[in-house]
């Protein structure tokens, strides 16, 4: 924790870590913390049904309506989401290295993610909780698992804000 509470400091600070040498557990855990403390989250509260809804589509539609919510992000958390599941389906595709597959990365960083729009009080029971981590990591791992599809590099329609977005390097 005094790792990722140093590392967070010189961020806060404005100071240019040297990631390099840092513990690679303590860099996700401060972008996983990141995303955790965003007043509305990455996947906006906002859109949090229609990105239940995808996720729980027939097969054949789940990730054109994947697809549909997203475009509907702001343009700032649609280019950040987007980086993200690219980097996190980088990651799944070497999971024989990583022991990470969309999966296992998806029950990690959806709570980051997507905030519960059930009261505390209705979560209160296990069962409750875990029902509503099991359709937030569905969410995530639709994300991964077709982030090359849902996220096309050569695709030139307007998102968010109307703003066009470069693919990534």
């Amino acid at each position: 924790m005094s790792k990722i509470q140093r590392l967070r400091h010189e961020f806060d600070t404005e100071q240019v870590p040297e990631l390099s040498v840092r513990d690679i557990h303590s860099v996700s855990s401060l972008c996983k913390m990141y995303f955790r403390e965003l007043p509305n989250p990455l996947l906006t509260d906002q859109l949090y049904d229609k990105f239940l809804d995808a996720a729980g589509a027939a097969e054949e539609e789940r990730v054109q309506r994947m697809k549909d919510a997203i475009q509907q992000l702001p343009a700032p958390h649609y280019r950040t989401l987007q980086y993200l599941m690219r980097h996190l389906a980088s990651l799944a595709g070497n999971c024989s290295v990583t022991s990470m597959d969309a999966r296992n990365l998806a029950i990690v960083w959806a709570p980051n993610l997507l905030r519960s729009q059930q009261s505390p009080s209705a979560c209160a029971s296990n069962e409750a909780a875990c029902m509503e981590l099991q359709a937030q990591s569905a969410v995530v791992e639709l994300l991964i698992s077709h982030a090359d599809v849902l996220f096309c590099s050569n695709s030139t329609t307007a998102v968010g804000e109307g703003e066009l977005l470069p693919p990534l390097a």
